[in-house]
């Protein structure tokens, strides 16, 4: 089987490809048939396309139809293997259930006669720059595809050139991000640093690291289901138990932290990722440019994060012998949080996109948090105690994350959410760590994956100290 053929290689072109003008706000690209040279099957966004034994008579139909025993009834949905038969990406079987991203000029297979190419609408046009790119093009292929982009940083979607293994990559500007008017308050190496130090199924690992002269690339895992802010926007307000779950996850992984002494200082929808888009995903907190190490008897003092879910005394701390403040600054941040993804509403504004700065403080200190009926009805009285504990002003009285955890809210379910925990992201965290586990093989990087599943006691002695709560 072929690799990904080359970006710069012409592709077998199709007979039947969409109307370019037409279809380019619906379209996201096509599969071509390697045997007729024709589109087979057209992938629109938002849209998900079933390839299958089914015919459109069905009850259950496929959208690309392949008469043969060896395919599944519903062999695979672009972009996830459903079958017991196997597919296979770029000569590599995806596994049942297990997720890719696709990209121009990737190769699909089903069983042995059916082969396809899949073609991106909009394949970028121009290629990352950096004279010494062959540096790190010797390990990787970096594609076009972008899957993330900020002011002085941009992620892409990767492949491990010896394992098939795809990954993201967080490509930073040395220059650009050294100026101090655009750091922000982020710290690259600091990122990477307290990166390599977590090990946790809830906070993204750290891959490899490579360094230029102009850019830093940082490996990352990569994570098929998009953030939790893009997951609201389309689905809207999650339901209850589903929010829940999420929550519980995010608690994990800050509990870690916390243990460690080190706050996130930026918890946002959009810092939470999924594995992938369906109900109950395992979520991993990332984004770690903002982290830092703190000590308990010193406060934190720069302005940072994002200030729509920036706790009051981090608004305080830019100012003239501010208190600086602690980790209870991500339980601030977490409340905000729960309230944006039960309700799809801000507590404090209707508009956080064209609200300043102290408007927005000024609405903090009001107090006067509430929950209309029209976005609350149905809503648990536990849940709403659980974010008004964590919306205290005062972060001596504002609960941290034990509190968080010890919460009726939580405690009335926990015996569900630690089955589920186990069930979604243990067993996904170890199949992932085997993944990554054969490019750490290949890199520098000593990030530790666990080996194999542990007994029960080993869950609850080593998982003891993360705070993941593994016992029956």
């Amino acid at each position: 089987m072929p690799p990904t053929l080359p970006l710069d290689e012409q592709l077998p072109s199709s007979n039947h490809a969409p109307d370019l003008d037409k279809d380019k706000e619906t379209v996201y690209g096509w599969l071509v048939n390697c045997a007729t040279l024709q589109t087979c099957l057209v992938v629109h966004k938002n849209r998900e396309a079933i390839v299958g034994r089914h015919t459109a008579s069905a009850t259950i139909y496929s959208d690309l139809v392949l008469t043969e025993d060896t395919i599944s009834n519903r062999h695979c949905k672009l972009f996830t293997d459903m079958s017991t038969n196997g597919t296979y990406w770029n000569g590599n079987l995806i596994g049942k259930g297990e997720s890719i991203i696709l990209s121009h000029g990737d190769s699909i297979r089903i069983r042995t006669r059916h082969h396809f190419i899949f073609q991106d609408f909009l394949k970028a046009t121009a290629r990352h720059i950096d004279p010494e790119i062959g540096t790190v093009e010797k390990m990787y292929q970096i594609l076009p595809q972008t899957l993330g982009k900020g002011t002085f940083a941009k992620v892409n979607l990767a492949i491990h050139r010896k394992t098939k293994v795809q990954l993201a990559v967080k490509i930073m500007d040395r220059i650009r991000y050294s100026k101090p008017e655009n750091s922000g308050g982020t710290d690259i190496e600091k990122e990477v640093a307290i990166l390599r130090t977590v090990d946790h199924p809830n906070i993204i690992p750290v891959v490899d690291v490579i360094k230029t002269t102009r850019f830093i690339y940082i490996f990352l895992q990569m994570l098929s289901g998009g953030d939790l802010f893009e997951y609201v926007v389309s689905r809207g307000p999650l339901p209850e138990f589903e929010a829940k779950f999420v929550v519980y996850q995010t608690l994990q992984a800050l509990k870690h932290l916390h243990n460690m002494n080190i706050s996130h200082r930026d918890l946002k929808p959009e810092n939470l990722m999924l594995t992938s888009a369906t109900k109950y995903p395992r979520v991993l907190l990332t984004d770690f440019g903002m982290a830092r190490e703190f000590a308990q008897e010193r406060l934190m003092s720069t302005m940072c994060g994002t200030f729509a879910y920036m706790a009051p005394e981090v608004f305080d701390a830019k100012h003239a012998g501010g208190p600086g403040y602690g980790s209870t600054a991500d339980c601030w941040s977490l409340g905000v949080m729960i309230y944006v993804i039960l309700s799809s509403t801000h507590p404090f504004t209707t508009n956080y996109s064209n609200e300043n700065e102290a408007s927005m403080r000024q609405k903090m200190r009001s107090r006067n948090l509430s929950f209309p009926p029209r976005y609350w009805k149905g809503i648990s009285i536990e849940a709403r105690s659980l974010i008004r504990c964590l919306l205290i002003l005062d972060p001596e009285e504002r609960w941290t994350v034990e509190d968080a955890l010890k919460s009726e809210w939580i405690q009335k379910d926990a015996a569900w959410l630690r089955q589920r925990y186990r069930e979604t992201v243990w067993g996904h965290w170890i199949k992932s760590s085997q993944r990554l586990r054969n490019v750490l093989q290949h890199t520098t990087t000593t990030t530790n994956m666990p080996e194999n599943k542990p007994s029960k006691r080993e869950q609850t002695d080593s998982w003891g100290k993360l705070g993941v709560l593994a016992r029956q």
